[in-house]
């Protein structure tokens, strides 16, 4: 079976499980059939099957990110492109973003990930204590970002993205994105006893 078979297949099977069969999708989506064999009849061709994979004919092939040709200016220019406030430091190492809270984003030496790192003071009179229920408060709320304590004792936020098979810019960008909206929404919502600075 084909690709575009198996795409239609696919297609069928969901069509006909719409209220009322196959004759159901032309009542909610008139053209729908039409539509689909267009997009089948207008894909390429698939390519030879030499091991190696085409890029794609969409002209957007630059915009997969891997661990073969991830760098920090790459990241930095699809943050730049995105309009994101952002500056890359002199040694190429990390790029400082400043939107709502400001955060670092690095590379793993190993180039596998993106990391991005935010930070806040904690008040120096605060406990320990006080601390770890903090983060403990907010990692039990937030699943997509992780919060611990720093060797200054200040509270330091994480997020990692995986390159491994590769990511577009847009990914990278909206992950950072979210990253940089969840950390003050956490800190607001979790800082019961008031020690963040």
């Amino acid at each position: 079976m084909t690709p575009n078979e198996a795409l239609t297949a696919a297609l069928m099977d969901v069509v006909n499980h719409l209220p009322g069969g196959a004759g159901g999708a032309t009542e909610f989506v008139p053209g729908v059939a039409t539509a689909l064999e267009e997009m089948l009849r207008t894909q390429p061709a698939p390519a030879p099957a030499t091991g190696l994979s085409a890029a794609p004919s969409t002209g957007r092939s630059t915009d997969l990110v891997t661990t073969e040709n991830v760098s920090i200016e790459l990241i930095y220019d699809g943050f730049d492109a995105a309009m994101m406030e952002v500056t890359l430091d002199e040694e190429k190492r990390f790029i400082r973003i400043k939107e709502d809270v400001v955060a670092r984003c690095t590379l793993s030496e190993s180039k596998e990930r993106v990391m991005l790192v935010a930070y806040y003071g904690i008040k120096e009179d605060a406990q320990r204590i006080d601390r770890l229920e903090l983060v403990n408060r907010i990692n039990d709320q937030y699943v997509l970002i992780r919060a611990s304590i720093d060797d200054d004792g200040d509270l330091q936020f994480d997020y990692c993205l995986v390159l491994k098979g590769g990511v577009t810019r847009k990914h990278i960008v909206q992950a950072a994105r979210v990253f940089l909206m969840l950390v003050p929404k956490a800190v607001s919502e979790c800082d019961e006893d008031g020690i963040v600075d």
